[in-house]
């Protein structure tokens, strides 16, 4: 993301407050006949605000594990709007668009952070001052599967970032003493080594991102969904059990139902571990302690930041790695052999 809006493109045509002064009313509007439903991050409260049943019942599934009650005071630490063009009209005009990421383009100040898609179906802007979001789409039909495995898109790197929080590209799995973080490169196994977990009865906390306090090292939980692929179901056909009624994802992936009752926690999970999953053709290939600075290092610039991460969050990812103990867990065709390999870890630990 960008922290300084370019002069090339249409969002600079008008600047980020004048857009957001225009499109936070709208929202408000849009929602106020909607009773907020209340998430809990740690101990952190944020509001969501609905346009209609349509937009809730396309995102709520994902949070129904952060689901908190309403604070005695009605205090929260952040809001978001979550409005559809069909209900609340088309979002504020930001003039053409040059995508940049994929089909986004991203532009900030220091006080805002606006995404907006290419073809004009949807639109995200962060008010870091007020604490507040906006996640405005075409339509809740119009909202892709991925967003509602994980909703918020651009606005959840800047919330969490607000909340002095940093959003992980990770997996994490529990066990009495503590979780580990499960981090590598795409195909790597990461899934497949947190959904393993469960075999051990060890609950899967997080699959593709988990928000993390960088100064305590303890990890929150951030959807209730994990993507499975079709190898990952065949290898674990328990799973089958825990499938969510949602399309495949655009890689062909399938939503499955994460472990509950440990979401439930607010203390969250203190991180003990990183694991570094990597593919083998062999099974029960033993466990290697790697070099822990150097895949801290890469872990930080490269596994674990999230789309929407700024240069700030290089260092604190750092921070959330520093000094945790490093493993190299090969991932083979038997899932058994896989928690095995946690198995192991988890002695080494306790050892």
């Amino acid at each position: 993301m960008r922290r300084d809006a370019p002069t090339s493109h249409g969002l600079a045509t008008r600047s980020l407050a004048d857009l957001a002064r225009e499109a936070f009313p709208a929202a408000e509007a849009a929602a106020g006949d909607h009773a907020p439903i209340r998430l809990r991050i740690g101990n952190h409260r944020i509001a969501v605000r609905f346009d209609g049943p349509a937009s809730t019942g396309a995102v709520l599934p994902a949070w129904r594990s952060l689901l908190a009650d309403a604070a005695p005071d009605d205090t929260v630490d952040a809001e978001v709007f979550i409005v559809t063009s069909d209900r609340s009209g088309p979002p504020p005009s930001t003039g053409p668009v040059t995508a940049g990421r994929r089909d986004h383009m991203a532009v900030g100040d220091d006080r805002f952070m606006v995404e907006v898609r290419a073809d004009g179906a949807g639109l995200s802007i962060w008010d870091t001052d007020q604490r507040r979001g906006l996640w405005w789409s075409a339509s809740a039909e119009a909202i892709g599967v991925n967003d509602r495995l994980l909703p918020l898109g651009a606005v959840l790197p800047a919330l969490l970032r607000s909340l002095g929080l940093v959003p992980v590209r990770a997996a994490v799995v529990g066990s009495a003493r503590g979780g580990l973080l499960i981090a590598g490169d795409l195909r790597s196994g990461r899934t497949t080594t947190a959904l393993a977990a469960r075999r051990l009865g060890m609950p899967t906390i997080a699959d593709a991102i988990v928000a993390v306090d960088p100064a305590t090292r303890v990890a929150h939980p951030l959807t209730g969904f994990a993507a499975a692929s079709t190898t990952t179901l065949q290898l674990m056909p328990e799973l089958a059990a825990r499938l969510a009624q949602l399309p495949p994802t655009p890689d062909g992936k399938q939503a499955v139902l994460l472990d509950t009752r440990p979401l439930r926690e607010p203390e969250g999970m203190p991180l003990r571990a990183l694991v570094v999953p990597t593919r083998s053709d062999a099974t029960g290939a033993p466990v290697r302690d790697a070099d822990p600075a150097a895949t801290r290092a890469t872990a930080a610039a490269s596994w674990l930041r999230c789309a929407g991460s700024l240069p700030v969050d290089e260092r604190r990812l750092s921070e959330v790695v520093h000094d945790l103990p490093v493993f190299e867990l090969p991932v083979g065709p038997d899932p058994d052999s896989v928690a095995a390999g946690l198995a192991q870890i988890l002695r080494g630990l306790d050892a």
